[in-house]
């Protein structure tokens, strides 16, 4: 993502690579600001979707921490219960996505 525009273009291409993979993609209304882009759910879990392009294109956890930090502290300063997940989704390539289940003090890719 560069300055403080979403990326339209891939979160359009998110929604539909997660309606593909199954889950049920929910989208905010129009009023609704960064950093939640969208919502799934996937047999009744439910995830707050931030989508993220990192300038560097190192998917370890620790680059995606270190380039989507912002959008990782706005997540986690979400109040939502423990049954509502937070996701950063990076992609590689307009099939490829990579998940990262945002956590408290860390973050996990989802395989």
């Amino acid at each position: 993502m560069t300055g403080n525009h979403p990326p339209y273009k891939g979160i359009t291409e998110a929604k539909e690579w997660a309606a593909h993979q199954g889950f049920e993609v929910f989208s905010p209304g129009s009023g609704c600001t960064h950093p939640v882009h969208f919502a799934i759910s996937d047999r009744g879990c439910v995830s707050l979707v931030c989508v993220r392009y990192p300038k560097y294109r190192d998917f370890n956890t620790g680059h995606i921490e270190y380039s989507c930090r912002t959008e990782i502290a706005k997540l986690r300063a979400l109040a939502v219960t423990g049954e509502i997940f937070r996701e950063i989704w990076v992609r590689k390539k307009r099939e490829i996505w990579y998940r990262y289940l945002v956590l408290a003090g860390s973050i996990e890719e989802l395989i």
